[in-house]
């Protein structure tokens, strides 16, 4: 049995999911993680996935490799597919897993990175492939901590939002890996066979949840190269549609399966912190310039607020 601390929640886990802060045993656990024989369900589709939201649970369901069945925010059950290796399994609990489990406990939860700088949370959203790992794994070789990676969870319960440590487990590809690892990609193994991402788990971070300061929606521009990096500040309708694109709920539950809390909760974060598009160049070797273009931004975003 593993038992670990991520999102604000103590965790007992038959699996073992890359990325938690494991902790000692303890009675006391908000979720639990098991292995068992769960339902397939009756609406699979063709594709490769299936999701169906039911009252109380909410089932995943890969051809390949599992059936995922997430209750009441408390438990997650995993009935894998005879053959599939576990570290996908453990994987897909670490991200939509909890991602959809954090959802059913009334957390914005969205597909993104985030990292220390100063007092609080910097967030980088994005679709796959626009460098959200990447990105915080170069600001931590910088000496900036990683409070999560791939999972984000926000409280809105505070004001301003906080944003609780998750997982800390970077998937990346080869070249991103060289360029923000130096020496130390060349020791990473695949996340699974037959698949380039390396994976790469940081080290402790934050045990404690960070004030969220600014979003950075993450972009490149394929049409030009000056200029950039650039921060473009997107309007108030702008920043509430990307933000929750790229949440975990719509990206598994749709929109007829969300609360409304959901969308209320989504308008107050935007409301309450900066939110950023920023444009990028293509290019892994350019990530330094990034991160001191997101310093001196910062910088520039703090003095706005005082004023």
């Amino acid at each position: 049995m593993f038992y670990y601390a991520a999102h604000g929640l103590t965790i007992q886990s038959r699996l073992k999911i890359p990325g938690l802060k494991a902790i000692q045993k303890t009675k006391n656990t908000d979720v639990v993680v098991e292995v068992g024989a769960v339902t397939d369900p009756k609406e699979k589709e063709d594709g490769r996935r299936t999701v169906v939201n039911r009252e109380s649970e909410i089932l995943i369901h890969w051809r390949e490799w599992a059936t995922i069945s997430i209750r009441n925010g408390k438990r997650i059950v995993v009935d894998p597919v005879e053959g599939a290796d576990d570290r996908i399994i453990e994987l897909l609990v670490a991200g939509s897993g909890l991602g959809v489990l954090l959802h059913q406990r009334q957390r914005v939860t969205l597909h993104a990175s985030a990292v220390v700088i100063g007092d609080g949370a910097v967030a980088f959203v994005g679709e796959k492939g626009m460098g959200k790992s990447t990105t915080a794994t170069a600001f931590m070789k910088e000496g900036y901590p990683v409070i999560t990676d791939d999972v984000l969870s926000i409280d809105t319960t505070t004001e301003p939002p906080r944003v609780p440590p998750g997982g800390r487990h970077f998937k990346l590809w080869p070249d991103a890996a060289a360029a923000t690892l130096d020496s130390d990609a060349e020791n990473l193994s695949a996340l699974y066979p037959g698949y380039p991402k390396k994976g790469y788990s940081a080290p402790d971070g934050p045990t404690s949840s960070f004030p969220l300061q600014c979003i950075y929606l993450l972009g490149y521009d394929e049409n030009t190269t000056k200029g950039l990096p650039r921060a473009d500040v997107p309007s108030p309708t702008n920043a509430y549609m990307h933000v929750t694109l790229n949440s975990y709920a719509l990206r598994f539950l749709k929109k007829k399966g969300i609360g409304q809390w959901y969308f209320e909760s989504v308008a107050e974060i935007v409301k309450s912190v900066p939110v950023r598009i920023l444009a990028r160049e293509y290019n892994t070797e350019k990530i330094k310039e990034t991160i001191e273009f997101v310093e001196k931004d910062l910088r520039d975003v703090q003095l706005q607020g005082r004023v």
